[in-house]
């Protein structure tokens, strides 16, 4: 549709001309993704930093995989690409080149991220300043915001964490308090049921 065209080419710029440094985050399904296969391609192109975080999710597709990788994109993803320039080689090729960590830093994942720990340490990984360790986690306040994500799913315990850093920027949520439901995992299901009805 054209909206997503237009998203897609907005990402695109974005990347062109905005960014200075990529982070690939590779999951079990990144790199079947045509919008990924397009920010890694056009950064590679604009002579941006790549970093590649490995999660352990990650598999790497098959070498038949890689050589038919207009097969292995979602449903028309290479036909996405092509609109846009992106040759299929240049998207085998740059796959090639991440998972091998040539041109690219890499970070390898010991667990999947869980809570909002988890993804703070890893940005401070990324940025070379190490975070304070884990904090402990009181009972939320009253009347709070929380958010429920699938802590077993690291891009929706990422999402979780966007949201909260979000809603800190408004009042509601300074007066009240804002929660990730994940990040209360190590209590569990008792913990869960106090955090939900203490807020």
């Amino acid at each position: 549709d054209s909206e997503g065209l237009q998203q897609f080419d907005a990402v695109l710029d974005t990347i062109k001309a905005k960014v200075q440094t990529l982070v690939v985050y590779l999951t079990r399904g990144t790199l079947t993704r045509p919008w990924c296969a397009g920010e890694i391609v056009t950064a590679f192109k604009t002579s941006k930093r790549v970093t590649v975080v490995v999660a352990p999710s990650f598999v790497a597709p098959a070498e038949e995989q890689l050589e038919a990788v207009d097969a292995y994109l979602d449903v028309s993803g290479a036909d996405l690409l092509v609109q846009y320039g992106i040759a299929m080689a240049d998207v085998r090729d740059r796959y090639v080149q991440i998972i091998a960590g040539k041109g690219c830093s890499h970070v390898q994942l010991d667990s999947e991220p869980t809570s909002t720990w988890h993804f703070r340490d890893l940005v401070g990984r990324l940025i070379q300043k190490p975070v304070e360790s884990a904090p402990t986690l009181g009972a939320p306040r009253p009347g709070c915001i929380i958010i429920s994500a699938d802590a077993c799913d690291s891009e929706a315990v990422a999402a979780g964490g966007i949201l909260i850093h979000l809603a800190r920027d408004f009042e509601l949520t300074l007066k009240v308090g804002v929660c990730l439901l994940a990040d209360h995992m190590d209590m569990g299901i008792v913990g869960h049921r106090f955090t939900v009805a203490t807020a």
